[in-house]
């Protein structure tokens, strides 16, 4: 969860982030041999609710997380969740060429120079045949006042990320899409926002889900059937469109 949509400590989880959670184990289960023994980095890591819960049960060998926009009050308590797990707001700690997967999930869009931020970590802090999971918000036609809130400079297609990513020295393992069903969502909801005027700022974000045990069953049931109907066909050379893009890839 981006920390501009963090709510109270014991709000429900969005089922869009319970389902990219699902989406990404099956991501790394699919495309990574083991995890055994692996040290891993989360970049730009929010609330640290997506690394702990990805990596919850796997025999790792260290859980990094850093997010520039975390305070040290946060970093305290987010300390006392997990003993394994190390929280930092700036750079000074990382090691050298040291891990051997990175995360940037939903973070690039984030800068600028979203090239010179992944080959700088790929050149610092990527381990040797080391990996890097990169998700984004698709389809820059799409881009309003939300992307505006949470400090978004763009949104992506496919052969751009793909062009960002290759000219960043990465090779491509996999990609494809997530969230077709959200896809159609926010397309109408852009188009309302257009002609209708747009909700305030943060409004509808993953941090302000208050539905109730059903209805939040049913959102799950859906995005959970959309995700691996994607997935399937992705297999077959099919990909459907979605509301995120995703790529895995490798240090050359």
């Amino acid at each position: 969860m981006d920390l501009r949509e963090l709510g109270d400590a014991g709000c429900n989880r969005h089922p869009w982030e319970l389902i990219r959670l699902e989406a990404l184990k099956e991501i790394l289960q699919r495309n990574l041999i083991s995890m055994h023994g692996m040290h891993i980095i989360d970049i730009g890591c929010g609330d640290g609710y997506m690394s702990r819960e990805l990596f919850r049960n796997a025999d790792i060998g260290s859980m990094t997380c850093i997010d520039t926009n975390l305070s040290d009050e946060q970093i305290s308590a987010l300390s006392g969740i997990n003993y394994r797990t190390s929280y930092f707001n700036n750079y000074a700690p990382l090691k050298r060429n040291f891990y051997d997967l990175v995360l940037f999930l939903d973070v690039i869009e984030h800068v600028k120079d979203d090239a010179g931020l992944l080959s700088g970590v790929a050149g610092s802090y990527l381990a040797a045949e080391g990996h890097m999971l990169i998700t984004v918000p698709a389809f820059q036609a799409l881009f309003g006042t939300h992307d505006e809130f949470l400090g978004h400079y763009r949104r992506y297609a496919i052969k751009n990320l793909h062009r960002t990513i290759v000219g960043s020295g990465l090779k491509i393992i996999s990609s494809g899409y997530m969230f077709s069903t959200l896809l159609v969502i926010r397309f109408l909801m852009h188009w309302s926002d257009k002609i209708f005027g747009a909700q305030r700022p943060g409004e509808g974000g993953v941090g302000n889900w208050g539905h109730g045990k059903l209805i939040s069953d049913i959102v799950l049931f859906v995005l959970r059937v959309d995700n691996a109907l994607m997935f399937a066909l992705a297999r077959l050379g099919i990909k459907i469109p979605g509301l995120t893009l995703w790529a895995l890839c490798k240090k050359q």
